[in-house]
C-alpha cells in the first residue's frame, strides 16, 4: 500500500549571521543579547566567526561600552595618561587608557599592555570581575596566584556558566560574549574596609541586605523581569509572574495578573507559555532589549492527535505527565482560555494542532500549554495577487505567504501573531511504502513512511 501524506515543519525566524548554526546553542543567547547592546559585533561579510579568538584590545573596547552605558567613543581619552608604551597610535588607545586610569585592566607588563595579543580566557574574566568591582589589590587579582583567584570569583558569581575555552587559551568570541552576558546578571560590588570583603553595591551605596543592583543595571540601566510568558498580540506581550511576585503588578481585562509590554520589536512566539526573562532599559516597558527563556522549562512539543489521558494525567507514547492540581494554563493561537484544562480537554485524536507542554517551576508537573492550530488544505487557485486554499481567499498583501506556492500545493496555515496575519507554507509532502496507520478514522489520521510519522492529506483520493 502506499500512501500520499505531508508532514509538518514550522517558519523560522531569519539568523542574524550567516554561520548562526556554528554559533554553541548555549551561547545563542549571549551572542544575541551582546550584539544588540551593539557590544560585540560581526563582520562586513555577515558571519560571526563564533570560534575566532578576542585581542585584548577589542575586550578592553567591549569593557568601555558597557562601562559607560553603551556609548563606545573613546576618542575623549586619547590624551590621558598611561604607562602603556606599545599603545600610541593604535585604534584601541582610549579605551585601554580610560580603563586603566579606571584601574579595570592591567598590562602585561608596567610597561606592556599587549594590545593585538590573544585575550585568554582568564584575562578576560579578570577585566569582568573588575568592570563588577573586584578590584584586584582586594580580590588577589595580581601576583603568582592571580589566575586562581580570578576562577574562584568568577566561578562563585557566574562568570565561567556556558564557557569553554580553557583558562589559559585564546578566549573564542562566543565565550567572550558569554562571560560579559554573564556580568551583566552578577552583583555589581564594592570593597568595604568595614567588613574587610566584597559588598553588594546599589545605586545609593554600599547595601547591606538590602536590594543589590547587577552590573548591567549599574552601567547600562538595564532592568529585568521575569515571569511566564502569557500573551503576544502584535507588538505587544504579557508576563504572568509567579504568585510571589505579585507586588506592582497589572490586571488584564480578565483579571490575570500581568506585566505588559509594548513597542516589541522581535518575534518571540516560540517562547510562548515559558518562563522567560525581559530585558529592558530605563524601567520602561515600551524599550525591551530582549527576552530570554529561563532554564527551568521543561518542554515537550507533539501533535494534539497524540495525546491520551490516562488517571488525571496526560500519556504520550509510554509516557504520563502530571498536571498541576488547578490543571494547565492554556493559551490557544495567542488567546489564554478562561478556564484551566485537565487531561481530559487535551484528548483529541482528529487534531493535527501542535502542543507544547511547559514545566515552569521545576516541579515536575505541567502548568502551562499552547496550542497552535494547524489547518492543511489544497491550493486550487494563485495569481500574483492572492491564492485559494481550501474554500477562502488570501492576499499576498495581507498575509505571510511562501513565494514558492503553486496549484495543487498542500499548505498548513497558522496564526502568525507577531504580525497579526496568516503564516501560510508548503508543506513537505511524502510517498512510499507505509509501514504502520494510528487513528480511529479510516483512512488512517497518520501513517509511517520510514522512521517517520505522517498526517495524512485531506483528500481522501490522494490516498492509494
Amino acid at each position: 500500500m502506499l500512501a500520499f501524506a505531508c508532514a509538518f515543519t514550522m517558519f523560522a525566524g531569519a539568523a542574524s549571521f550567516t554561520d548562526e548554526a556554528d554559533i554553541s546553542e548555549n551561547n545563542r543567547d549571549a551572542v544575541e543579547l551582546l550584539t544588540t547592546l551593539k557590544i560585540i559585533k560581526g563582520y562586513e561579510d555577515g558571519s560571526f566567526d563564533p570560534e575566532g579568538t578576542v585581542d585584548r584590545a577589542e575586550m578592553a573596547k567591549m569593557i568601555y561600552t558597557i562601562r559607560n552605558g553603551g556609548n563606545d567613543d573613546a576618542s575623549a581619552h586619547v590624551g590621558n595618561t598611561t604607562s602603556f608604551t606599545d599603545i600610541s597610535g593604535h585604534w584601541a588607545e582610549g579605551y585601554i587608557k580610560y580603563l586603566q586610569n579606571t584601574g579595570i585592566v592591567a598590562g602585561k607588563s608596567a610597561t606592556q599592555f599587549a594590545p593585538d595579543a590573544q585575550v585568554t580566557t582568564a584575562e578576560a574574566m579578570k577585566m569582568a570581575l573588575a568592570l563588577a568591582g573586584y578590584d584586584e589589590v582586594n580580590a588577589g587579582l595580581t601576583g603568582i596566584d592571580w589566575q586562581k583567584n580570578t576562577l574562584t570569583y568568577a566561578t562563585t558569581i557566574g562568570l565561567t556558566d556556558d564557557v569553554n575555552s580553557a583558562m589559559s587559551a585564546g578566549c573564542s568570541r562566543q565565550d567572550a560574549a558569554q562571560i560579559l552576558a554573564n556580568v551583566l546578571e552578577a552583583n555589581a560590588v564594592r570593597y568595604s574596609a568595614i567588613v574587610e570583603n566584597f559588598v553588594n553595591d546599589s545605586k545609593t551605596g554600599l547595601s547591606y541586605g538590602g536590594d543589590p543592583i547587577s552590573v548591567g543595571r549599574k552601567w547600562m540601566d538595564l532592568w529585568t523581569s521575569v515571569g511566564t510568558l502569557t500573551i503576544i498580540d502584535g507588538k505587544e506581550l504579557a508576563i504572568a509572574p509567579t504568585k510571589s511576585d505579585l507586588t506592582d503588578s497589572d490586571k488584564d481585562d480578565d483579571g490575570n495578573v500581568v506585566t505588559e509590554f509594548i513597542n516589541v520589536n522581535t518575534d518571540y512566539s516560540d517562547l510562548l507559555g515559558q518562563k522567560v526573562k525581559v530585558l529592558f532599559n530605563d524601567g520602561k516597558n515600551n524599550s525591551v532589549i530582549g527576552v530570554y527563556a529561563v532554564p527551568a522549562n521543561d518542554i515537550v512539543t507533539v501533535y494534539q492527535n497524540e495525546i491520551d489521558a490516562e488517571d488525571a494525567k496526560i500519556e504520550i507514547g509510554d509516557t504520563l505527565y502530571t498536571l498541576e492540581n488547578n490543571g494547565v494554563i492554556t493559551i490557544i493561537d495567542g488567546v489564554r482560555q478562561n478556564k484551566n484544562w485537565h487531561s481530559v480537554d487535551f484528548v483529541d485524536d482528529n487534531s493535527p494542532d501542535v502542543v507544547t507542554l511547559v514545566d515552569t517551576d521545576e516541579n515536575g508537573k505541567i502548568d502551562t500549554a499552547v496550542i497552535k492550530t494547524v489547518d492543511v488544505v489544497k491550493v486550487s487557485f494563485v495569481s500574483s495577487s492572492q491564492i485559494i486554499a481550501g474554500n477562502t481567499t488570501y492576499k499576498f498583501s495581507e498575509e505571510n505567504i511562501a513565494e514558492d506556492v503553486e496549484k495543487n500545493d498542500w499548505v498548513m496555515i497558522t496564526e502568525n501573531l507577531y504580525d497579526d496575519c496568516k503564516d501560510i507554507e508548503v508543506v513537505e509532502m511524502a510517498t512510499g511504502a507505509v509501514s504502520a496507520t494510528r487513528g480511529t478514522t479510516f483512512p488512517a489520521d497518520e501513517y509511517q513512511i520510514g522512521d517517520n510519522w505522517f498526517i495524512a492529506a485531506e483528500d481522501d483520493s490522494d490516498i492509494n
